[in-house]
């Protein structure tokens, strides 16, 4: 009788190891899975910021050549020129606009 209870504890032991390990696997996947939702954004803000570099690289092709330090001057001298500034202002209202448009949309 004591022979029977010891290889049932052994069973439940093994049992118990085995839930142990798929336990932890699960709490493995579930953490890469929140891992991933949250690279998302990071991903989506590196895809965006390529765009933006080889659309900057397409129409001035002098960039590529360019150190950092040249790069951000002739930026900063090209953001000061008035025609830039007022074009700035107007793709801003306008993307405003458009964006609150989408908000109201989302609500109805």
């Amino acid at each position: 009788m004591k022979k029977k209870s010891i290889d049932g504890i052994r069973k439940e032991i093994i049992s118990a190891e085995k839930e142990k390990v798929t336990i932890a696997h699960q709490i493995k996947r579930l953490e890469n899975r929140a891992n991933y939702y949250l690279q998302a954004d990071r991903r989506k803000r590196v895809h965006h910021l390529c765009n933006i570099g080889g659309a900057i690289e397409a129409l001035f092709p002098v960039s590529k050549t360019l150190s950092k330090t040249e790069f951000f001057e002739l930026m900063e001298k090209v953001a000061a020129l008035p025609d830039v500034a007022s074009l700035v202002k107007e793709v801003e209202i306008a993307t405003s606009d458009s964006s609150e448009a989408e908000s109201e949309k989302d609500v109805i």
